[in-house]
């Protein structure tokens, strides 16, 4: 009996043993785990990664971005990254090319009417909000993130807004005793002003637009109330009524004097600045995008308002464009990098603060405030994106940016304003163009 107690007291004696020679392995083994562990992330980072990185433009956006490049790779020494730029003929072209054939950079600057058409043929680009541990999308404002959209994918992040906005003449509103109360505008008493500085000078006018940009006054007026002339689905959105009742008002704005006949202000249509009312203070203010206002303030200071509105309106009209976009390439082999360089651009003031406006005013508030700051930007500039950013219109649809659609509505509104047709006229031939276009495009 005591020889089999001892027996067992051995076994108990040796299994204590193993047991703790094998835990004591395992410790080990655990240690030795994380230092292979901690080796790999070592490793990793800084693991030699390339980058490509394409973009179009002149001299001063080269330069800027180039130097930028330089800023990210002197912080990441692991980081190589290849510049691919050039001027804006055949960047499209080759893109589509690439993009088809999986050889596209990681980093791409798009335009922002090439998105739909993009989408169709695949999905391309990354949504920067399936990578926010890397890129902070929270200092865009939802507008311009929603202009860069489609069917609720965001395709990359802006790289400078643009807006409309209306540019005044300060001295023109003090001599005319104009408010410059950024909300005081409305349809209303906007022909009412016009008309009262018409009367008192006739060779005052108070606003000026040209055919093109009164297709753009049309759009905000009708969106105000909710409609569009065509629908993101390709449908007419309008009757001939609603149609007509824009029209009338555009009428009223030459009757009243409120803005120069078309056989004068048509001749310096997109040459704005070289006007010869507005050079010589004889004009009050434009409907105008933000990146019009340095040529428009050549010759005294000018101030900016938001748009017309009229009581209960459903949105301003008024859209936030952006003038570029960063895209992450959805197949390229370094997406996180990708992700950090545009991080980097965008949001990091070293970055920013290299780039400063070489692509429109800065996409975020804190950017533009930190270039205000540093007088880098146009402070009128600036705030008409936030104006615009404050009182937001719908995002343009694919049928809005229609080139073919946007030539008919150019067309009747040349001839609304040439007296060619009446306001009914020209709604009611208009849609049946419209119609038949809609038909060519659905077939094609």
């Amino acid at each position: 009996m005591k020889k089999f107690k001892r027996i067992v007291s051995l076994v108990c004696v040796s299994c204590l043993l193993i047991s703790s020679v094998v835990g004591c392995g395992s410790k080990v083994e655990d240690k030795s785990k994380d230092s292979v562990t901690k080796k790999e992330d070592t490793v990793k980072k800084d693991e030699a990664v390339e980058l490509r990185f394409s973009w179009w433009g002149g001299e001063a956006r080269h330069e800027g971005t180039l130097a930028v490049i330089d800023a990210y790779m002197a912080k990441n020494p692991n980081v190589k990254i290849e510049a691919e730029y050039s001027g804006w003929d055949g960047y499209y072209q080759k893109l589509v090319t690439q993009l088809a054939g999986t050889t596209a950079p990681d980093v791409i600057q798009i335009n922002y009417n090439w998105l739909h058409d993009l989408r169709r043929q695949g999905k391309f680009f990354t949504d920067p909000r399936d990578m926010k541990d890397i890129i902070d999308v929270s200092g865009f404002s939802q507008a311009s993130l929603d202009a860069i959209s489609v069917d609720g994918e965001l395709q990359g992040l802006p790289t400078g807004l643009n807006a409309v906005g209306m540019i005044y003449n300060k001295e023109f509103f003090e001599k005319n005793n104009l408010p410059q109360d950024i909300e005081y505008w409305n349809w209303d008493n906007l022909i009412e002003e016009g008309k009262r500085v018409h009367e008192a000078d006739a060779n005052q006018y108070l606003l000026n637009e040209f055919p093109k940009t009164l297709v753009d006054l049309s759009n905000m007026y009708l969106e105000q109330k909710g409609k569009e002339i065509v629908t993101k689905d390709f449908t007419v959105g309008v009757n001939v009524e609603e149609l007509t009742e824009v029209y009338e008002y555009i009428q009223k704005l030459f009757d009243n004097g409120v803005i120069p006949p078309f056989e004068e202000s048509a001749l310096f249509q997109d040459k704005t600045e070289q006007y010869p009312k507005w050079i010589n203070g004889e004009m009050g203010m434009f409907i105008q995008v933000a990146s019009v206002i340095p040529a428009l303030s050549g010759n005294f200071d000018v101030g900016v308002t938001r748009v017309p509105l009229m009581d209960g309106a459903k949105s301003s009209g008024v859209s936030i464009n952006a003038t570029n976009i960063f895209a992450i390439n959805d197949n390229g082999p370094n997406k996180e990098e990708a992700a950090k360089l545009i991080n980097f651009m965008l949001n990091e003031e070293e970055g920013i603060n290299i780039l400063k406006d070489v692509r429109g005013v800065q996409s975020t508030e804190n950017g533009r405030k930190l270039l205000l700051d540093a007088g880098a930007i146009n402070p009128v500039i600036s705030q008409t994106i936030d104006i615009a950013s404050k009182y937001p219109g719908q995002a343009n649809n694919e049928a809005e940016m229609n080139s073919e659609l946007n030539d008919i509505k150019l067309q009747y509104i040349e001839k609304l304003g040439y007296g060619e047709l009446s306001p009914e006229e020209a709604a009611t031939e208009m849609l049946e163009v419209i119609e038949e276009k809609l038909e060519e495009i659905k077939k094609n």
